[in-house]
């Protein structure tokens, strides 16, 4: 994944608790032991939401009407 068009993005995401001590889980098993509490992990959920986006095209799915959902109402002026 390139970074050069890429641009940080902060946003709130809903996750479930399985999904944050799976990302803990999977982040110590792959990690060395003298790397023990070096990553933080919402920056590994940042990387893998990311990486996820880029690898199942999520331009063209935000690019199509039809996913955004129905509470989006226009901004009023």
């Amino acid at each position: 994944m390139s970074e050069e068009n890429w641009m940080r993005v902060n946003v709130n995401l809903d996750v479930t608790p399985d999904i944050l001590q799976a990302i803990v889980r999977c982040s110590k098993a792959i990690q060395g032991p003298g790397m023990r509490g070096k990553m933080d992990t919402a920056d590994v959920l940042s990387m893998m939401v990311s990486k996820f986006l880029y690898e199942h095209d999520f331009q063209s799915y935000v690019s199509d009407t039809v996913n955004y959902p129905d509470i989006m109402t226009p901004l009023e002026s």
